[in-house]
């Protein structure tokens, strides 16, 4: 991507079907994004339940890729930590 960095970009609300992503696959940017059937505004307690347990492997993911990354991008995780 821009200037020959490397960057990874990583969802942390949204369901892994989101407009951008081909887009910024395109560029050549990596991916992170769950893959849940719903968005959290839709989810019971259950359901909101397991996606924080996701939230939490995407925060772990992040730490992964700041080894080989030059610029992490965390979508939405501030909301998601709440």
């Amino acid at each position: 991507v821009g200037n020959g960095l490397r960057v990874a970009f990583l969802q942390f609300l949204k369901n892994g079907q989101t407009g951008e992503i081909a887009s910024l696959e395109k560029l050549g940017v990596t991916v992170y994004s769950p893959k849940r059937g719903k968005f959290l505004w839709d989810m019971d307690a259950a359901e909101r339940e397991e996606a924080q347990k996701q939230q939490e492997k995407t925060l772990a993911q992040a730490r992964l890729f700041a080894k080989d990354y030059d610029l992490l991008v965390l979508d939405e995780a501030i909301a998601a930590m709440d």
